[in-house]
């Protein structure tokens, strides 16, 4: 009976257990399997979409960080435009063959002009200009051809570009194995031209800061946003410079023939690459590291969490798109103000920070580009009106009309009645005077005078007016003889001289003194010419001397021509003497004056000065 017992307990306990594994057996097979294959391929599935999507972000990032990069790019453009736009460099390389007129140029402008235009472009570092003339003074910023940086290949490349064409040349420095420990030196060059394009004057060079490239890598080296992959550029397919000097990842080899701005994976190797092109130097800009750095480990609250970073990313993407609309809605009101301008009457652009939510650094530093732009358009303008109304032949044609017809009627009458009345040595003296007069003033040229032949010319002028108003006018002569041999531009005297007859003593029949003095000191050059008879009013004495002292325009003087003839002797004086000038006049008790003052320093420019 006990043995019946314990066979029937030993045959329920293993139908107990064939029950349980079979139990366990389908649990397994149904319930567990199958959970923990979907929880795989859902974890799958969701790591490959996190891994795109990360990858994606990055590389959009990485798209976007290019556009402040690009303006500073787009900066050189402007500042070649403004280098060939300034006269000093263009005579500077073309025109002036001797050094002490460089020298000057150089010290008085192009050295200003260039540091204002380096000063005013954070993203330049340096400007240099080669040029292969001989007998060029090179000084900075002027330099020998044969000093570019650059090799065979490179230079014939430059020489063979087209007007306005921008090389981009990359200089890797303190090399470790082929790869710089620093960031690249990136310059551009481009040709400059003479004025009618017909050739090459010059080579231009700008240095970008290096500051700006590196705080663009700093922000892609050791970026937590990027996962720990490594920064590598990249020029023709070789690494240039790299964020860390650990061995780069076999992808390394394979940038060359992947696309310029796209974003790759490879599940075998467990990497990743995001590449973007700066397109202007051909630099490619990679970030590569591992797959497995991508991804996020799941946990029981996955979905909780998948939920919040769905809200999080929409959360992001609503306040992408809406500083996206802020932006574009700047740009395009920037965009429309430019469009509606009128070409003949550009003005600034004035920002309004209230309407906008947020002000952009790029959009901010474009509007004052174009802002800068205008104002230097302004400037040039005014320039080429001013070369316009001084042209020479236009000064000098004005010159040629001072010498009054009724001048040149009376002396002729002069001439006529004494040759009826006796044929005496008065009669030979008056014509010799008017033919040199007559003579002078047709042969007027740009050329410059020496002070002795300007002072002859006086002379005969006096000399013909002596014998117009005989015992009325008397006229003394007080000059240095150590001057006769400086240099002025021509007709200087005459005109002031003419003034001084026609508004001092003609209008008046008492006797009038007239003297010319011309006399130094250790500083200055004095040319004084006085006058007795009707002497000028005050109101108009203050009105003469406000235009040459530049305090009224010239367009808005009204009167007689008086006026006229001492701003054009000023003008030409300023140019001749590069502005080391001055004149005015003065009311004594009983003399009207003409007071011209040069600097000494300056007296002694060539005839090609003028």
């Amino acid at each position: 009976m006990k043995k019946i017992n314990s066979y029937f307990l030993n045959e329920f306990h293993k139908g107990k257990s064939s029950i349980i594994i079979k139990f366990l057996r389908q649990f397994l097979l149904t319930i567990i399997i199958p959970t923990i294959s979907l929880w795989i391929i859902y974890l799958a599935v969701l790591n490959i979409y996190f891994i795109n999507n990360t990858l994606s972000i990055q590389q959009t990032y990485l798209e976007n960080s290019l556009s402040q990069l690009n303006l500073s790019f787009s900066n050189a453009d402007n500042v070649f435009s403004s280098l060939e736009s300034i006269p000093e460099i263009i005579y500077y390389l073309d025109v002036y063959s001797n050094k002490r007129e460089m020298l000057y140029s150089l010290k008085k402008s192009i050295r200003v002009q260039c540091e204002d235009l380096r000063n005013g472009n954070a993203s330049i570092n340096s400007i240099k200009i080669y040029s292969s003339k001989p007998g060029l003074l090179y000084a900075e910023p002027f330099f020998p051809l044969d000093d570019i940086p650059l090799d065979d290949n490179e230079k014939q490349k430059l020489m063979d570009s087209v007007p306005t064409k921008i090389l981009w040349h990359i200089t890797p420095v303190d090399n470790v194995n082929g790869i710089a420990k620093n960031v690249p030196d990136i310059y551009a060059y481009q040709k400059m031209y003479a004025y009618n394009y017909d050739h090459v004057i010059g080579y231009l060079e700008l240095k970008l800061n290096p500051e700006i490239l590196t705080e663009y890598f700093n922000q892609f080296e050791n970026n937590s946003s990027f996962h720990g992959g490594l920064f590598t550029v990249y020029k023709d397919g070789y690494p240039i410079y790299s964020s860390t000097e650990d061995t780069l990842l076999s992808v390394d080899k394979d940038i060359s023939s992947m696309p310029e701005n796209t974003a790759a994976s490879s599940i075998l190797k467990n990497t990743y690459t995001n590449t973007v092109t700066i397109p202007q130097t051909n630099l490619r800009l990679c970030i590569t590291g591992k797959l497995s750095d991508l991804s996020g480990q799941p946990n029981n609250l996955l979905t909780l969490l998948l939920s919040l970073i769905i809200c999080l990313l929409l959360i992001l993407l609503i306040r992408f798109f809406m500083n996206i609309a802020d932006l574009s809605r700047q740009i395009l009101d920037f965009s429309t103000y430019i469009r509606t301008s009128s070409p003949d009457d550009l003005t600034l652009y004035q920002e309004e920070p209230d309407k906008y939510k947020q002000e952009y650094k790029e959009l901010h530093h474009l509007i004052n580009s174009y802002n800068n732009l205008i104002r230097e358009n302004s400037t040039l303008m005014s320039k080429v009106q001013k070369m316009e109304l001084l042209s020479q032949d236009a000064r000098y044609q004005a010159l040629q009309a001072q010498i009054h017809p009724h001048f040149i009627y009376g002396t002729l009458e002069n001439i006529r009645m004494l040759a009826l009345q006796n044929h005496d040595r008065d009669v030979a003296d008056m014509i010799f005077s008017l033919s040199a007069l007559i003579r002078q003033s047709l042969s007027i040229s740009s050329k410059a005078v020496t002070m002795a032949d300007e002072i002859e010319i006086a002379r005969h002028y006096l000399k013909i007016q002596k014998y117009r108003f005989g015992e009325r006018l008397n006229y003394t002569f007080k000059t240095d003889e150590t001057l006769n041999e400086i240099r002025i531009p021509s007709f200087i005297l005459q005109p002031i001289l003419e003034n001084s007859i026609i508004y001092g003593v003609s209008d008046t029949f008492d006797n009038c003194e007239l003297d010319v003095s011309i006399y130094e000191d250790s500083v200055n050059i004095y040319i004084r010419i006085s006058n007795t008879g009707k002497t000028i009013s005050p109101e108009r004495l203050t009105e003469i001397n406000e235009l040459l002292f530049g305090q009224r325009e010239l367009s808005a003087f009204k009167g007689n021509h008086n006026g006229f003839a001492l701003y054009n002797i000023k003008e030409r004086l300023r140019i001749f003497y590069h502005g080391h000038t001055s004149i005015h006049m003065e009311l004594d008790e009983h003399f009207t004056r003409t007071l011209i003052i040069i600097e000494r320093s300056s007296a002694n420019v060539s005839d090609s000065d003028c």
